[in-house]
C-alpha cells in the first residue's frame, strides 16, 4: 500500500520506483528565475537553440566536456568555467577541447550570479584568471553532476550504494520482495543516464513484474 500526500491510500501487488535524478544547482542569484530562459542543465536537448550563439559551460568533468564540444559545433562562441586549476575529464575529452578553437577555458573561477531581464544576458564570475568580472552571453551551461531522488526509496527500505543510487537485479528487482526501479536513479545500465536507457528499463521491469504476478496466480 502506498499513501500519497493528500492522504489518500493505493494499494497494488507490485511497486515500480522511478523517480529518477535531481541535477544539481549552483544555487545562486538568478539561476532559478532565468531556468528555461538561458539557463540550462541539457545541451543536447537545448542546445540546438544557441545556434551562433555565445554560451557557457559550467563544470570540469566528462560531462562538461562533452557538452562543451557538443555546443562548439552550434554556438558561435563556448566558455568553459571550472572552479579548480585542472579539467578532471578524461584526456580524450582535454584533446579534444584543446583543438577546438571555439572554446575558451576559463579555470580557478566561479560564476557568482545569473543576470538578464527575460532571459540571461551575462553570468558575473569571481576569477583571476580575467580582466573582468562579467562575460556577455546568450546561454549557461550547468554541468555539474546529479544526484538521486531517493527519498520515497529509502522510506521503502530498499538497498541503495554509496552514492544513493537504487540497488537493482538484472530484471529491475530491488531485495525488496515486490519493489522494483528503473531509470536514472538506480544503478543499472552502469548509470547511464539517458531515456533511451531509462525506458528500457522500465520495459525489462514490466515484463519482471508480470511475471512475478503470473507466479503468484499459481
Amino acid at each position: 500500500m502506498v499513501e500519497l500526500d493528500n492522504k489518500d491510500k493505493i494499494s497494488g501487488k507490485a511497486l515500480v520506483l522511478a523517480t529518477g535524478s535531481q541535477r544539481r544547482k549552483l544555487n545562486i542569484p538568478g539561476e532559478i528565475a532565468l531556468q528555461g530562459k538561458g539557463v540550462s542543465y541539457c545541451a543536447t536537448c537545448d542546445g540546438f537553440f544557441y545556434k551562433e550563439k555565445i554560451v557557457a559551460v559550467i563544470g570540469g568533468s566528462d560531462s562538461a566536456a562533452g557538452a562543451a564540444a557538443q555546443l562548439a559545433g552550434i554556438a558561435k562562441k563556448v566558455y568553459l568555467i571550472y572552479r579548480k586549476k585542472e579539467l578532471r575529464c578524461e584526456d580524450y575529452w582535454k584533446k579534444i577541447l584543446a583543438n577546438e578553437k571555439k572554446i575558451e577555458i576559463i579555470f580557478n573561477t566561479n560564476v557568482i550570479e545569473m543576470v538578464g531581464t527575460g532571459r540571461v544576458e551575462k553570468i558575473k564570475v569571481d576569477t583571476a584568471e580575467l580582466d573582468k568580472k562579467e562575460i556577455v552571453l546568450d546561454g549557461v551551461f550547468i554541468e555539474i553532476g546529479a544526484d538521486p531522488d531517493n527519498q520515497l526509496a529509502r522510506e521503502v527500505g530498499v538497498t541503495l550504494d554509496e552514492k544513493g543510487y537504487i540497488k537493482v537485479k538484472k530484471d529491475g528487482a530491488t531485495e525488496v520482495t515486490g519493489v522494483w526501479a528503473a531509470g536514472d536513479g538506480t544503478n543499472g545500465s552502469d548509470k547511464l543516464k539517458q531515456i533511451i536507457t531509462a525506458a528500457a528499463e522500465g520495459a525489462i521491469v514490466a515484463r519482471s513484474i508480470a511475471d512475478y504476478l503470473k507466479k503468484k496466480k499459481t
